[in-house]
């Protein structure tokens, strides 16, 4: 089993501690499985796009797609450009 945190993008690549750790216990793969099942299966509601569609109206959507771009230009500016600015002027 392995148990992380890795997500394909620049700021996961360039930018953030990431770890991943590789489990081979069986016994504790299997229980953690077993754990995982229970919660999902106890605690979670399943979203499909039909579904967040129906429920999320058009204006709500748009809030959500102008926050989520804000914060990536957020991050981007304090992960690349103001490092490369710093890079620039240490050459």
């Amino acid at each position: 089993m392995t148990n992380g945190s890795y997500n394909v993008n620049r700021i996961s690549a360039y930018a953030s501690v990431e770890l991943n750790m590789d489990v081979r216990n069986t016994e504790f793969a299997a229980q953690a499985e077993a754990d995982l099942d229970a919660i999902i299966g106890d605690h979670c509601i399943r979203i499909d796009p039909k579904t967040y569609f129906h429920r999320h109206g058009w204006l709500q959507r748009l809030r959500q797609w102008t926050a989520y771009e804000t914060v990536r230009l957020i991050f981007f500016l304090f992960t690349f450009y103001f490092k490369q600015e710093k890079e620039s002027k240490n050459r």
